[in-house]
C-alpha cells in the first residue's frame, strides 16, 4: 500500500482539474480555454455548477494547490523523499464529492468528465474495486478495467 489508504480525503468522487502546461489528454484537445491551460474562472463555475445539480452529491469541497499539498503531504509523511521532491504546483486543483452510498457513483463519475476544464475523475469505490481485482485475481492492468464493469451503481 502507498501512503495513506485514505488518498481522497474521504472524498467519494474526485474531479481533478487541468493544470499549466497539463500533458493529459482531455487537457490537451481544445478542451479547456487553451491546450495545457489551466482550468479557467468560468470552466470552473460551470464545474460547480454540474456538480450542484448531480443527484446523489452530499456534499463537495474545493482543493487548491496548497491544500492538495498539505494533505499530499500527510498521506506521504512516512516517504521523506517524495514530499520534499513535490512542489504544489505540481499537484491539481480538485473538487472532493462526497455522496450517498445508494447513488449512482458511475453517472456522477461520467458527468463531470465530460466537462472542459476537467483532467479526469476518480471514483474511490471503483479504484478499490480495481484493486482489489488486481490483487485477487492477479489481473496486471487493473487499472484499465472499466468503472461501468467493475462498480455496479449502489453497490457498497
Amino acid at each position: 500500500m502507498f501512503g495513506n489508504p485514505d488518498w481522497s480525503g474521504g472524498a467519494d468522487i474526485s474531479v481533478t482539474l487541468c493544470a499549466k502546461d497539463d500533458y493529459v489528454p482531455a487537457c490537451r484537445t481544445g478542451r479547456g480555454a487553451a491546450d495545457g491551460a489551466r482550468a479557467t474562472a468560468r470552466e470552473k463555475k460551470a464545474i460547480v455548477s454540474a456538480i450542484e445539480k448531480m443527484p446523489g452529491v452530499t456534499s463537495y469541497v474545493f482543493e487548491d494547490q496548497k491544500a492538495a499539498y498539505r494533505n499530499f503531504a500527510e498521506d506521504f509523511a512516512d516517504n521523506e523523499a517524495l514530499v520534499e521532491a513535490t512542489r504544489p504546483s505540481d499537484l491539481p486543483e480538485a473538487y472532493r464529492l462526497t455522496a450517498r452510498p445508494e447513488a449512482d457513483w458511475n453517472l456522477m463519475s461520467r458527468r463531470p468528465a465530460r466537462l472542459n476544464g476537467v483532467q479526469r475523475v476518480y471514483n474511490a469505490r471503483c479504484l478499490a474495486a480495481r484493486a482489489s481485482l488486481g490483487v485477487k485475481y492477479g489481473i496486471s492492468n487493473w487499472v484499465a478495467l472499466p468503472d461501468s464493469k467493475v462498480c455496479a451503481p449502489g453497490a457498497r
